[in-house]
């Protein structure tokens, strides 16, 4: 009877084994039992599937000879021996991250529990809870690489990205944001459009507003554009496009996210589409009455000058003919100022005598001139010096330029005109820089001073489209016009102009369409995401390109290497250097020039900055056609250097 009973007792403790062995071998983890030696008693399915060892394999082996490193083993032995003085181990109890090796011996990351327990006839062993890690650290890893991505996404979009958490500290702005503006990726703090300390005083209050009226209701969207201070100290416009996410359940917005667009450059084409609207239309009133204006101009003109030879005229009729003089010549470059604005584009180039037209507008200006204003002109030009322009232009920005030192002077003062010579990096520039002696010109107007219709004249005393004038023929061939002056001390007007003897930069000779050329390209830009983008783009057109990440790369190639380039594709802000300032080192280095088109996304780049005929500059972002019509311009055609 009494072995009857023990036999059950075996059964029952088997059943219960066989239970627990198949409840361990459901774990999803591994379970690994040890005596207290460290030698192996039991070992279930998942153990097998993560080590690879199967039961019968391991059996009777170590822990150190089996899935613990051999950097690891020393440590535990040492375990294993001190808790078997004392009773204590530092790792009992916790979940520690720690590696293990499989039957080939990879090596990988395990999570690891370990609970002392009683086998053997009481002696101490221990159990084992352990976890595979490798499937959680790749999934990790998958995600940092997927915010590694989306982060270079967003720095290099055009927009830029906020999220704010208006019940929290979770608040952020992508790094375009900052770097929009000119300043270091992080620069702007994490909070709400309105809280921002580089918004423009004069708007402010609008911000605010347009912010409050969208958390509170009243407007779908938080939609506005204002003026943000740049790294630089000029004002950036921004739009902000804004939507609330969260709200509680009483209605208070809780969450709200935007973008930030940069939109200084839209504006100002905008505006230039309207003052183009504008000169259009004054273009063609100009045209249809501009040859019955210029009649009667012509017959006022001879009247007045054939009444001023007359013997014996009284001294008061002399003076009023001399005004009558200066107001015809006037009304005539008014005249002529509407049509060149109204077509612009429309020039006759061909190679003219510097020089000669200079003399001969002076010639033609000079006596409508007060007599109590003094010109002087200084050539410093070779009598073999040309330039490529139209020469109805040229001579109508000169008049400008002449007409304006004029109205600058009261009564007694001097017009100094200087024609001279300049080379940069191995190209001629013909200056022409008109003086005047007159109050200078304030530091305000000077921002606007070539815009069309902006005067600081009295009502009356003229429109504000002769500078405008200026400025456009200037751009129309490639030169420049700029400004030097102060109050209190005159201005200069320097008009620089390519002295090329070929065709105009701008505009094709005719002699129908040409065969598309293959040309090398140099390709300086530093973004990870663009440069290969536009190393594709370039190659779509038919080109080869070579890449470099900054001016230090584009530096390392050789002298030779840089030499086959027929023309480099570079970004005027590189993380390195300035583009601008990288191109004028190469042609110093490589004595040779180099056809450049500069790309930037933002407008002000070049402040302070002439480009030359043979450097174009295109925006971001930019089409293909764009770029593709930026590359022939720049060409014309010209054979590869190969």
């Amino acid at each position: 009877m009494g072995a009857d009973k023990h036999d059950d007792a075996l059964v029952d403790h088997s059943v219960k084994r066989s239970r627990i062995a198949e409840v361990l071998d459901s774990a999803l983890d591994a379970v690994v039992t040890i005596d207290s030696t460290g030698v192996i008693v039991d070992w279930n399915d998942q153990a097998v599937e993560i080590f690879g060892w199967s039961r019968a394999e391991i059996q009777g082996r170590t822990l150190t000879e089996t899935i613990i490193p051999e950097k690891y083993a020393r440590m535990h032995n040492e375990g294993l021996r001190r808790f078997s003085e004392t009773g204590y181990g530092p790792v009992i109890g916790k979940r520690i991250e720690i590696e293990a090796r499989d039957r080939e011996g990879e090596h990988f990351p395990v999570e690891l529990s370990i609970t002392p327990i009683r086998i053997d006839k009481d002696a101490a062993g221990f159990t084992g809870f352990i976890r595979d890690l490798r499937r959680l650290q790749d999934r990790q890893e998958k995600l940092e690489l997927s915010d590694q991505r989306l982060q270079l996404i967003l720095d290099g979009a055009s927009e830029g990205f906020w999220d704010i958490h208006l019940d929290s500290e979770r608040s952020a702005l992508s790094s375009r944001c900052s770097t929009m503006l000119g300043y270091e990726s992080g620069y702007l703090e994490n909070r709400a459009p309105p809280e921002c300390d580089l918004i423009h005083p004069d708007d402010t209050a609008l911000v605010r507003e347009r912010w409050r009226r969208h958390l509170d209701g009243d407007a779908m969207l938080f939609d506005v554009i204002y003026r943000m201070k740049s790294a630089n100290g000029s004002w950036v416009h921004v739009h902000d496009i804004g939507e609330v996410l969260v709200r509680d359940d009483a209605g208070t917005a809780l969450r709200v996210t935007g973008t930030r667009k940069d939109v200084t450059q839209e504006l100002v084409i905008e505006e230039s589409l309207l003052t183009s609207q504008r000169l259009d239309c004054m273009g063609m009133v100009a045209a249809g009455f501009a040859h019955d204006l210029n009649t009667l101009l012509a017959s006022v003109a001879g009247h007045a000058e054939a009444a001023s030879r007359l013997e014996g005229l009284p001294a008061q009729a002399e003076e009023s003919m001399e005004v009558i003089q200066q107001a015809v010549t006037r009304a005539k470059v008014l005249t002529e100022n509407m049509l060149t604005l109204g077509r612009s584009d429309y020039q006759r180039f061909g190679e003219l005598d510097p020089a000669s037209v200079v003399e001969t507008t002076i010639a033609l200006v000079e006596p409508r001139f007060r007599k109590e204003v003094e010109v002087a002109f200084d050539c410093r030009l070779d009598p073999s010096d040309r330039i490529f322009v139209d020469q109805n232009h040229l001579q109508s920005a000169l008049v400008n330029l002449f007409l304006n030192a004029l109205d600058a002077i009261e009564g007694a003062g001097t017009i100094r005109i200087v024609l001279d010579k300049t080379v940069e990096a191995g190209e001629d520039w013909m200056t022409l820089s008109v003086s005047d002696s007159g109050a200078g010109v304030a530091a305000e107007d000077a921002l606007n001073i070539f815009k069309p219709f902006y005067t600081t004249k009295k009502p009356g005393d003229g429109v504000g489209i002769g500078l405008a004038v200026v400025q456009i023929f200037a751009n129309s061939v490639g030169g420049t016009i700029i400004l030097d002056s102060a109050e209190g001390r005159g201005a200069t007007f320097t008009l620089s102009l390519p002295m090329n003897r070929g065709t105009s930069p701008s505009v094709r000779s005719a002699g129908g369409s040409q065969a598309p050329v293959s040309y090398r390209v140099l390709l300086v830009e530093d973004h990870e995401l663009l440069r290969p983008m536009l190393k594709e783009a370039i190659e779509g057109l038919g080109h080869t390109v070579v890449m470099c990440a900054g001016v230090e790369e584009s530096e390392a190639l050789t002298l030779e290497h840089r030499q086959s380039f027929d023309l480099m594709v570079v970004d005027v802000n590189l993380e390195d250097g300035d583009g601008v300032d990288l191109v004028r080192r190469l042609e110093q280095l490589d004595e040779c020039i180099h056809p450049a088109i500069f790309v930037t996304g933002n407008p002000k780049s070049l402040t302070g900055k002439s480009l030359r005929s043979s450097q174009r500059l295109l925006h971001k972002p930019f089409g293909m056609d764009d770029l593709s019509r930026e590359i022939e311009l720049l060409m014309q055609g010209s054979p590869p250097r190969r």
